[in-house]
C-alpha cells in the first residue's frame, strides 16, 4: 500500500502542475515527464540498494556462489552477474540491474542455510528473471500505469472546463486507476515469479528451488495476495512438483 500511495503522489503532484496550464496542448510533455520520473525513480533506487548492498557486504562464500552461477549461466545462456552475499538478518534473493549488469545479491543466511541443490535452484530462478529482462518489464509497466492515470485525470479536468471541481474530481480517479495498476502490476509479477520458476526448474531440475520454497513456507507462511509480487508458496510449489 505505501508504494501505491508513493506512486499516486507522484502523479498527483503532476496533475496539480498541470492545473496552471489548463490545457491539453501542454499534456504530451507532462506525459513524457512522467514517465521519465518513473524510471528515474527506478534507477535511483536500484542505484540506493546497490550502494547499501556494497556496504553490508561479505566476502564469505561468495567466490563459490559466483562459480555456481558463471556455470548455471553459461548453461543458461544469459549474462553472468556478478554475485553479491550481503550481511542480513532474513533470507533473502534478488537479481538487481545496475545500467547494463546486474548484481545478483545473496543474504549471508540463505547462504549458510540452503543446500548446494537449494542454492542452485534459488540462482537459476533468479536467472530466469534476467532471461526474461522481468525488472524492465515491471518499470515498464508501472510507468505506463503513472502515465495513463496522468492522462485520464488531466483529459477528464480539461474537458470539464478547467474548473476547479473539476481538477478536484480528477483526484480520486487518479488514485482509482493508480489502485488497480498495483492489482494488476502485483498480477504480471507473480506470473513472472512463476515464470523464473520453470525456467530455475528446466535448468537444475525440480528438487532444489521446490525443497527450498518448502522450507520457507514453514518459517513465514505461505505469503501471496492481491497486492503481492510474489504468488502464494503453495501453488510455486504444486506447480514445480
Amino acid at each position: 500500500m505505501n508504494k501505491i500511495l508513493s506512486n499516486s503522489l507522484s502523479v498527483i503532484s503532476l496533475y496539480l502542475a498541470a492545473t496552471q496550464l489548463v490545457s491539453l496542448n501542454y499534456l504530451p510533455v507532462l506525459l513524457i515527464l512522467m514517465a521519465s520520473v518513473s524510471f528515474l525513480s527506478a534507477y535511483l533506487k536500484e542505484y540506493r540498494l546497490r550502494a547499501e548492498l556494497e556496504s553490508r557486504k561479505t566476502q564469505r562464500n561468495e567466490l563459490a556462489m559466483q562459480t555456481i552461477t558463471d556455470s548455471l549461466a553459461l548453461q543458461a545462456g544469459v549474462v553472468t552477474p556478478a554475485v553479491r552475499v550481503f550481511r542480513s538478518g532474513s533470507l533473502s534473493a534478488f537479481l538487481l540491474r545496475c545500467g547494463k549488469t546486474y548484481v545478483l545479491a545473496l543474504s549471508e543466511p540463505l547462504v549458510d542455510d540452503a543446500s548446494p541443490a537449494e542454492i542452485r535452484g534459488i540462482i537459476a530462478h533468479e536467472l530466469g528473471h534476467l532471461y526474461h529482462k522481468d525488472s524492465l518489464r515491471r518499470t515498464g509497466l508501472q510507468a505506463s500505469t503513472n502515465v495513463l492515470a496522468l492522462y485520464i485525470g488531466v483529459a477528464a479536468a480539461v474537458s470539464g472546463g478547467g474548473s476547479l471541481p473539476a481538477f478536484l474530481a480528477g483526484l480520486p480517479v487518479i488514485c482509482m486507476v493508480e489502485l488497480f495498476g498495483a492489482i494488476f502490476l502485483a498480477h504480471f509479477c507473480q506470473k513472472q515469479e512463476f515464470r523464473a520458476d520453470r525456467f530455475g526448474k528446466a535448468l537444475t531440475g525440480t528438487k532444489g528451488l521446490a525443497s527450498w520454497l518448502e522450507r520457507y513456507i514453514g518459517r513465514d507462511g505461505a505469503s501471496g495476495g492481491l497486492f503481492s509480487s510474489h504468488p502464494n508458496l503453495v501453488q510455486r510449489v504444486k506447480r514445480l512438483r
